[in-house]
């Protein structure tokens, strides 16, 4: 299998557990659309922290001592807090919020929602 710049890593949960495979998408001529071959490459602890497994050490040695080294696998991780997250943050900082709460204290609330 020839390895290129395309490969992504990818992960799979088998009973419960986490494989880190590395994907190589091809075009397959004969039917005419894409094909992805992959490749077993570790697992994934409990704690996140990538494990690889022997083949792959041993292909990253051999690389390493070529020059060519592979970039540890690190978990991709994405937090979603919305926009009224980011606009409370920014009010807080250029100090409206605060403003608000003097001037209006029983409604402060409801115009800084308004102001949104």
């Amino acid at each position: 299998m020839k390895k290129n710049n395309s490969a992504k890593r990818r992960t799979q949960v088998i009973k419960g557990v986490s494989y880190v495979y590395e994907d190589y998408p091809y075009w397959d001529k004969e039917l005419k659309q894409n094909r992805h071959r992959r490749e077993y490459i570790g697992k994934l602890g409990e704690d996140g922290e990538f494990i690889p497994n022997k083949k792959y050490l041993a292909c990253q040695k051999k690389t390493a001592e070529k020059g060519d080294a592979y970039s540890p696998v690190t978990p991709a991780r994405r937090c979603y807090f919305g926009a009224a997250h980011l606009l409370d943050k920014i009010s807080r900082i250029v100090g409206i919020e605060e403003d608000l709460r003097i001037c209006f204290p029983e409604s402060y609330k409801q115009l800084l929602s308004l102001a949104y």
